[in-house]
């Protein structure tokens, strides 16, 4: 997340935005595996974690797990619904989405952080990552804040888990 908002500055480079995208996502995905990992070894999570990059799914999971958690675990479970609300869960499926990943068959290759893309079908028009437009300065700070709270919240979340199970 230190990497990522050290890009960020001022957000006056857009050039940098992809750069700053990319890490807010890795931020999410490696926080919300890491809540996975230690739900797992509680054993309140039934998947141990996967190598794709997207986890929009796996927060909604958890999401839905969380109240057949025990009870000692109470204050817990309203954090992860605080955390894991309909608002963040959206943002995170945005930010998935920005993962970059092979075009399907017949497929143009789509937005992402890494590789140039195309917008229009039937057009021989790429874009690059970088390039100027390609990620606004709302959806930075939009993705920023996401990963900064997802970040906050799942390392208490994992630290209580601990815990309650060691």
């Amino acid at each position: 997340m230190k990497a990522a908002l050290k890009l960020a500055g001022d957000r006056t480079q857009p050039e940098a935005y992809c750069q700053v995208a990319a890490k807010a996502q890795q931020t999410v995905e490696k926080s919300i595996k890491a809540l996975q990992s230690a739900l797992h070894d509680a054993r309140l999570y039934g998947s141990s974690v996967g190598s794709a990059h997207p986890v929009s799914s796996v927060a909604s999971a958890i999401r839905i797990a969380a109240p057949n958690w025990p009870k000692k675990l109470k204050g817990n479970r309203k954090k992860v619904f605080s955390i894991l609300s309909d608002t963040r869960l959206k943002a995170i499926k945005l930010l998935d989405d920005i993962v970059p990943q092979y075009p399907a068959t017949g497929q143009l290759p789509r937005r992402n952080t890494e590789y140039p893309f195309q917008d229009t079908p039937g057009r021989d028009t790429w874009r690059a990552p970088a390039e100027r437009g390609v990620f606004t300065k709302s959806e930075i700070d939009r993705f920023l804040q996401c990963a900064q709270d997802i970040q906050d919240m799942t390392s208490k979340l994992v630290t209580a888990l601990e815990l309650a199970y060691p």
